[in-house]
């Protein structure tokens, strides 16, 4: 799966339920200030014989370990074909910003990154299902960008802002 040339800076960390792998790639490899993970994940429709296997939640799962990883490293990609239909749904809390004068209030107790707006996306599938409103919450919750439709090449994948 890894190159042998490549495989000193690229290891594969986890592998979770024969579906989800985790790769770190070395900052060496990438001229990155730091290593960034790598969440190679498929997700099984959900009527797919897969759960009658393994009783588990696919989306939870890739929280759980994003928030494991995320300490270790906060470089995180994914690169999914999740089963999720969007539509053309925000990825981001709209609105998201605390009024002037609570921060005047509360000070520096604590550090409030507010979602920032994005362009929209032109997402030539007007569809929604169950597995879009997880990864939409998904994405709300961990800064997580969805690119199907934004990106100018029209690749569909889903990134964490940095």
């Amino acid at each position: 799966m890894i190159r042998k040339i490549l495989s000193p800076c690229v290891k594969i960390i986890d592998i979770s339920y024969e579906t989800l792998i985790w790769i770190r790639r070395a900052k060496e490899l990438t001229e990155c200030e730091s290593d960034y993970l790598i969440a190679n994940l498929y997700i099984p429709p959900q009527n797919s014989s897969f759960y009658r296997i393994h009783n588990c939640d696919l989306f939870y799962e890739l929280e759980s370990q994003m928030i494991h990883y995320s300490a270790e490293c906060p470089n995180i990609f994914i690169i999914s074909d999740l089963n999720a239909r969007t539509a053309n749904m925000n990825d981001f809390v709209q609105n998201d910003k605390l009024d002037g004068s609570i921060l005047d209030r509360v000070g520096d107790l604590f550090t409030y990154v507010a979602d920032e707006a994005l362009s929209c996306r032109n997402n030539p599938d007007a569809g929604t299902n169950d597995y879009g409103t997880k990864l939409l919450n998904l994405c709300k919750s961990s800064g997580l960008r969805i690119i199907n439709g934004r990106h100018p090449n029209g690749l569909w994948t889903v990134v964490q802002e940095v």
